[in-house]
């Protein structure tokens, strides 16, 4: 695989990221931390490919101001999908004051990310190490690996969620390193599994922040209850959509075994 080719993918990777950075957020920047989100998975990708081929991209000092942009955001994006949620799938919330809490923790978030990503300034592309070779079959089968951690979806309502989100973070990067083949057959395999995954995750956050400020706050009996019932309903809303995400893995293990027979016919 070309030298040239990963370089500049990164390149414009940090180049799209400086960007996104220097745009000022405010309450309704749902659509920019996302993409600014997006971009260091992106780069988190490779390192993680990297990592395995024994290759170190980053400097120290890159690694660490990544790390902390993307944990501030996460803690914002996790806020606004939550509000976004209750607005949407839960509208028996709306009027509780728990969602003021919810708003109110946004906005200082916001504000903290403001003033720290001043201070970061632009993200040097010269970080990046030179003469980066990678091997394409070993690409290939770092990518086989990620992907096979699908089937190990069926064991979530065992193990911890922590899992499942694992899986979610390596079929993402399977998409992800797959442009580094230049070929988009990756994304349209993953895509709807990679969603419903996303749905899951996001219903598993919320149900996190509900039972935070049940324990941090002091309610009267009514507004509670209220919360106890919405917590429910999420646990419902969770059990479903193991359930899917159960029946697709089952159906792409019986299609991949029907494959692997044909072809030994």
């Amino acid at each position: 695989m070309a030298i040239k080719t990963i370089e500049k993918y990164i390149k414009a990777r940090i180049k799209d990221l400086n960007e996104l950075l220097s745009i000022s957020l405010s309450k309704n920047s749902f659509d920019t931390l996302h993409q600014i989100r997006i971009e260091i998975k992106k780069l988190h990708a490779i390192s993680r490919f990297l990592e395995y081929s024994n290759i170190q991209f980053l400097n120290k000092k890159t690694t660490t101001i990544l790390e902390l942009i993307f944990s501030t955001t996460g803690k914002i994006r996790e806020l606004q999908v939550a509000l976004q949620l209750i607005k949407k799938v839960f509208p028996e919330m709306k009027t509780h004051e728990s969602v003021g809490i919810l708003k109110k923790r946004l906005e200082k978030y916001l504000a903290d990310f403001t003033k720290k990503s001043r201070k970061y300034g632009k993200i040097d592309d010269n970080s990046i190490a030179k003469g980066i070779k990678i091997n394409k079959l070993k690409l290939m089968t770092y990518i086989n690996l990620l992907q096979d951690s699908q089937r190990l979806i069926s064991n979530g309502a065992k193990e911890r969620p922590s899992m499942i989100h694992k899986i979610r973070v390596n079929l993402k990067d399977v998409s992800y390193l797959y442009k580094l083949l230049q070929t988009e057959n990756a994304n349209e395999k993953n895509l709807k599994f990679v969603l419903k995954l996303g749905e899951w995750h996001d219903l598993v956050s919320l149900r996190k922040l509900i039972l935070k400020i049940l324990a941090k706050n002091e309610f009267n009996e009514l507004n509670t209850s209220q919360l106890i019932l919405v917590t429910q309903k999420i646990n419902r809303s969770i059990s479903d959509k193991l359930e899917q995400l159960n029946r697709v893995n089952e159906i792409k293990i019986t299609r991949e075994k029907g494959i692997k027979k044909g072809q030994h016919k």
